[in-house]
């Protein structure tokens, strides 16, 4: 079946005969999954997720054309999106005489299916509403905890894309998670914290969860912020934890490293390269090839395999995350960052 869905799309790329057309691909996404919500002790939420989509992009010059449907998968369907997607393209490349080639971009054909430990959807269904309600109750230790929430989620998304360039890929990634918050109140005050835990791997994540543990620290922390002082405000030298530290590194060091917004001029690392905006104690990497962790991928939404991208080194800021797109125009190597969102 997966191989005839991918004869099918590649069909369609080769079916394309405009010779406007400098570029396409065609990725279907196909989501499968459990998410679970408990609140107050009563199940506000549970949904078993099988859905799937389907989207073409077409490049006209430097002008992207792009049709979707969640309809099935035929060969009508797909010709239709390809029409749609050009005739966007064409559309908006009458107004512009530049054009991107990405003839260069290297192509792959693969199959990786991630493994884990224990898959999700092996694991009953009570099973997992068991452990959420766990969660909920082991958060009720004190008087003051007025609304505890728990959440349980797993997923599995399967990717197979076709481009012009003759890449042909499949994939998969499998990923879990369980998050309490806890909110508490004395007074009129009111406060609340959370903890959390979500890997790209299976249910193996929630046999090491200690539910009362887990629970705990997060109605702990909601209950010692109803008596914690406000932080003075102004400039200060600050000491954080490595979650905050990354935080903060990502909205201002990794958002201002995303090439699109360096390629429009609204990132304030435009023409940074090589420049020094730490200190020599600070190095930040962007690397989607570590095995387990959340930001782990096999692939990007474009079909460029991940990579470990060091965005500051020592201090010294020295490249920029990248799509296929952003990576000719920059002349550079793709990063593996080219992500479609929903």
């Amino acid at each position: 079946m997966a191989k005839l869905m991918l004869d099918t799309i590649q069909k369609a790329i080769e079916s394309i005969s405009d010779s406007d057309v400098a570029f396409a691909d065609i990725r279907q996404e196909i989501r499968q999954g459990t998410h679970m919500v408990v609140v107050n002790g009563d199940l506000r939420s549970l949904n078993s997720v099988n859905k799937s989509g389907i989207v073409a992009r077409i490049l006209v010059g430097e002008c992207w054309g792009q049709a979707s449907t969640t309809s099935p998968v035929t060969k009508e369907t797909l010709s239709d999106l390809i029409s749609d997607a050009t005739r966007m393209a064409k559309a908006s490349a009458k107004h512009s005489r530049k054009a991107i080639d990405l003839n260069a971009i290297s192509s792959e054909v693969k199959t990786v299916w991630q493994k884990v430990k224990e898959n999700p959807a092996d694991v009953p269904m009570e099973e997992k509403l068991e452990f959420v309600m766990a969660l909920d109750k082991a958060q009720m230790i004190d008087e003051r905890i007025v609304n505890p929430n728990s959440v349980y989620d797993d997923s599995r998304r399967i990717f197979r894309l076709v481009n012009s360039n003759g890449s042909r890929l499949e994939w998969d990634e499998i990923r879990t998670a369980a998050i309490v918050q806890s909110v508490a109140r004395e007074g009129t005050r009111m406060h609340f914290d959370y903890e959390f835990q979500n890997i790209m791997g299976g249910y193996e994540l929630i046999r090491t969860i200690d539910t009362t543990e887990f629970a705990d620290k997060s109605a702990k922390g909601a209950i010692g912020l109803l008596s914690a002082e406000k932080p003075p405000a102004g400039e200060m030298t600050v000491v954080m934890d490595g979650i905050m530290a990354g935080i903060i590194a990502h909205e201002v060091c990794g958002h201002g490293s995303e090439a699109d917004e360096v390629v429009k001029g609204r990132s304030f690392l435009t023409d940074m390269v090589g420049n020094k905006i730490a200190t020599d104690l600070v190095t930040l990497v962007d690397d989607g090839t570590r095995p387990g962790l959340p930001g782990s991928i096999p692939y990007d939404s474009e079909g460029t395999p991940s990579s470990k991208t060091t965005i500051i080194d020592g201090g010294v800021f020295t490249g920029y995350l990248h799509s296929l797109e952003t990576s000719v125009l920059m002349g550079t190597k793709p990063t593996g960052n080219g992500r479609a969102q929903d």
